[in-house]
């Protein structure tokens, strides 16, 4: 198990990759960086069938994708380069479009047995998730990502919002077998039942290392307005204003 150390502190969102502050796409220099450095590849997976895949563990559960919200803003560039570290953006002089509070962005600076928190692409497991409530009426979307994502090697799973004092840190199959499923698939994640709901709601796959496109499922968000967006790579958008909406369900009113 993973450990906090050198923390400076409480919840995000996931950091993402925008065109530079000029509003041009990334340079090819920019794609050829990425491409070339082998710090900044996909990993491979690391389950051989000896143990059951964390992958295979959240299917169980009933679920098909894991999740990245992002603002619109930022998924031309993410379809070019796909979805960095947040160290990874700084590093390359890249900019997005936050959906952050800072101050509260600024909680997850801090190390996980070494690693920066922010050298991880963190992913939601529960679409409906106080994050979501969080950004208010901003615009967002959700990246639907391939579950065998959560497979790879080194990818951490935190039981909680990564920058809680709460959270606990653990990898591989026993890391996707511990989370707090009962939260994370309930109808509603407050009230008596459930005293710890909001940071087990937020629990995270934190992957370290950029999350190609060709690992997307959809895009899904409201698209009502037009976005800047690849022309090749249009059949990823689906108009979904509802898979983003915050309207209270019927399970989950009082």
């Amino acid at each position: 198990m993973r450990s906090h150390a050198q923390r400076t502190g409480g919840e995000s969102e996931p950091n993402c990759v925008a065109a530079p502050q000029n509003g041009s796409v990334p340079s090819s220099a920019t794609e050829a960086k990425i491409a070339m450095n082998p710090s900044l590849t996909r990993a491979q997976p690391m389950y051989d069938g000896t143990h059951m895949a964390p992958s295979e563990i959240i299917r169980e559960k009933g679920l098909d994708c894991l999740l990245y919200l992002v603002h619109p803003d930022n998924l031309d560039s993410i379809t070019r380069l796909g979805i960095l570290p947040y160290n990874t953006v700084r590093r390359l002089g890249l900019t997005h479009t936050s959906i952050a509070n800072e101050t509260i962005q600024q909680r997850r600076d801090f190390s996980i047995s070494g690693d920066s928190c922010h050298d991880f692409v963190p992913l939601y497991l529960a679409r409906r998730n106080p994050m979501l409530w969080a950004i208010g009426d901003r615009p967002r979307a959700y990246i639907r990502i391939r579950l065998e994502v959560a497979d790879t090697d080194d990818v951490i799973f935190a039981d909680g919002n990564a920058a809680s004092d709460r959270t606990g840190f653990v990898r591989g199959d026993y890391g996707a077998q511990r989370l707090p499923w009962d939260v994370i698939l309930a109808p509603r994640w407050t009230g008596a039942r459930y005293p710890d709901g909001t940071r087990q709601r937020c629990s995270e796959v934190l992957v370290p290392s950029p999350i190609a496109c060709d690992q997307f499922l959809d895009i899904r968000g409201d698209f009502s307005k037009p976005i800047v967006f690849p022309r090749e790579k249009l059949s990823l958008l689906c108009h979904d204003p509802a898979f983003v909406d915050t309207t209270p369900l019927s399970s989950e009113r009082r």
